[in-house]
């Protein structure tokens, strides 16, 4: 496989707010855990690849190793009108994901996490999920996915877990 050229920064002339997805630039190895439609649990080691695309205005990060909800991409860029980020994920071969949700995301850097929020559906109803990027550091970083099904009055914690560290 031909390793993929990492930019590492968004464009000069992008509003400052596009700099806070940089921690994720970069080439990782994750250990991720995730809950499966039966209820159980599975843990994989996958590889991220993180990247500014569409000249700096946007960020792209790739999950290099299919599991759970497969191999596929996020798309990432700032909207500096509504000040907030809007994120996508795409699975590959797929018109709709399994395990996840086929809505945007939507988000801001508070308090040195990255939080994202997006609805979904699935056999128990309507949801929302939220996803909180943290223990950011240079060379690691932690993903995690909750669940609530009741309009945030309670949350299904680390449905999915992502423990990253720096490849490179």
């Amino acid at each position: 496989m031909t390793e993929p050229a990492i930019i590492r920064s968004p464009n000069a002339q992008a509003p400052k707010e596009f700099e806070e997805f940089a921690f994720l630039a970069g080439d990782w190895d994750c250990d991720v855990r995730q809950l499966m439609d039966n209820g159980e649990f599975i843990e994989v080691k996958t590889r991220l690849v993180g990247t500014y695309t569409l000249d700096g205005y946007a960020f792209q990060d790739d999950m290099l190793v299919p599991f759970g909800f497969g191999l596929g991409t996020t798309f990432r860029t700032y909207d500096p009108i509504k000040k907030r980020w809007a994120c996508r994920w795409l699975e590959a071969g797929r018109d709709a994901s399994v395990q996840f949700t086929n809505e945007w995301f939507y988000g801001n850097f508070i308090d040195g996490e990255m939080r994202l929020q997006g609805p979904g559906e699935d056999a128990d109803g309507a949801y929302e999920n939220r996803i909180i990027f943290s223990n950011i550091t240079d060379d690691s970083f932690s993903w995690t996915l909750s669940r609530t099904y009741d309009g945030g009055e309670t949350w299904a914690e680390a449905i999915g877990t992502l423990e990253a560290k720096r490849r490179r």
